[in-house]
């Protein structure tokens, strides 16, 4: 993606769980939220890492060496290390080109966690909702303007089927 369009293509780097879990938790929630980035690439010495098979599925850019990254081919404008290895750090910030941001692996996971730890937040207050709404025995159906159901509660489908 160009330059000037205020998104900017990130790679990540280290393609175990945590790589298959940013993948899937990005790609869920990116048009809800507007994201001003995107990830395009994920490289991994090895070839069947969770992060690089579910990139490789989603149609993403894999790469056994991360020094591919810096090749403009991939317009890979941002960095992300996923793995707490200081010899790949120290290496990508020596070898990167200038113009690359880069996110290291403590501070990814200063954000990470409470990202997470907000998401637990909300997902517990939805169940704390649904259970009241469930409770209560009579009908409750939340409607769009549209006249679209997008919610009722346990009540309503026991009787409705």
């Amino acid at each position: 993606m160009a330059r000037g369009s205020g998104v900017f293509n990130m790679a990540l780097l280290g393609g175990g769980e945590l790589c298959r879990e940013v993948i899937e938790k990005t790609f869920a929630s990116a048009g809800l939220i507007g994201l001003k980035g995107r990830i395009v690439a994920v490289a991994d010495p090895d070839p069947h890492s969770p992060g690089m098979v579910l990139a490789e599925r989603l149609g993403l850019i894999t790469v056994t060496d991360y020094h591919q990254f810096y090749d403009p081919q991939y317009h890979v404008q941002a960095v992300v290390l996923l793995t707490p290895d200081k010899r790949t750090m120290e290496d990508v910030l020596k070898t990167k080109p200038g113009s690359m941001r880069f996110l290291g692996y403590d501070m990814f996971m200063l954000f990470w966690g409470t990202l997470n730890a907000e998401q637990q937040k909300f997902r517990k207050r939805n169940e704390e909702i649904e259970t009241i709404l469930n409770s209560i025995q009579d009908f409750i159906l939340v409607i769009t303007t549209g006249m679209e159901i997008i919610e009722v509660n346990q009540a309503f489908l026991q009787q409705m089927g």
